[in-house]
């Protein structure tokens, strides 16, 4: 998901864990609840606690 422009974007309950996040464009994502944002790598800077804030969780899961 390198470089994805996610500016206007819904993402509540997206499955976000171990993804690449490099260059994302998240300054003005329109909600994250419930997005889980487990191991992710190259998040911009404060994205992670941006997101949590907004609730987006971090959870490895059952299956891993």
């Amino acid at each position: 998901m390198t470089d994805a422009d996610l500016s206007l974007t819904n993402l509540k309950d997206v499955d976000f864990r171990y993804s690449d996040l490099k260059g994302i464009a998240w300054d003005r994502i329109q909600a994250i609840d419930d997005a889980n944002i487990y191991g992710v790598k190259n998040a911009p800077a404060g994205f992670v606690e941006w997101a949590l804030k907004h609730g987006a969780i971090s959870e490895k899961g059952r299956n891993d």
